[in-house]
């Protein structure tokens, strides 16, 4: 796939899904340093009509949750998790936070869960997917709207940051997920 908007690094492990659970993996995601979550669909080969094999694989993006400012750059360094709810609806879960400056306090940094509404038809019969933006998004704690494409958490503590990847346990829809919050320096 080659996608104008995948510009920047990906230091993370993907998370690559069996979705349809016939043993093949067939879905990834990995999110970007500029705060961008993909979506890639594994669908393998198939001839088309002038018997050439031509690749079925798709390619987009989720969600793009930073802008400039050095408090919106938002990035992701670990895997998302992700999991199917009881009525079918994919949930993909990261946290933001800038591993290479863990004292850093410059970033607001949050933990997200979006809702994969999957591939829409676009132009020229291409697939295309909806990128999710905070808008789109509840914030816990704030009065829930409608038609939201999932939430986020506004991690609370100035510099505090998601570390790590998260745990999703579907049977007890719990997501479970650590961060880090820098020491507050001491004037000296």
């Amino acid at each position: 796939c080659q996608l104008a908007d995948m510009k920047q690094a990906i230091p993370s492990d993907l998370k690559i899904l069996d979705v349809d659970g016939d043993g093949q993996k067939d879905r990834a995601y990995v999110g970007d340093v500029a705060g961008q979550l993909w979506r890639v669909d594994l669908l393998g080969w198939q001839k088309n009509v002038d018997n050439q094999y031509e690749d079925l694989t798709l390619c987009g993006r989720l969600a793009n949750v930073s802008s400039a400012g050095d408090e919106n750059q938002r990035r992701f360094f670990y895997p998302p998790a992700s999991a199917s709810t009881l009525d079918g609806l994919d949930v993909v879960a990261l946290g933001s936070g800038t591993r290479p400056f863990p004292t850093s306090r410059d970033v607001a940094n949050r933990f997200y869960v979006f809702f994969d509404q999957g591939w829409a038809p676009g132009a020229n019969n291409e697939q295309v997917l909806s990128t999710i933006t905070e808008s789109n998004l509840w914030e816990i704690g704030t009065e829930r709207a409608d038609n939201t494409k999932g939430w986020y958490l506004k991690l609370p503590h100035p510099g505090e940051k998601s570390l790590g990847s998260p745990v999703i346990v579907p049977d007890k829809q719990v997501i479970l997920f650590t961060t880090y919050t820098p020491p507050l320096q001491e004037e000296g």
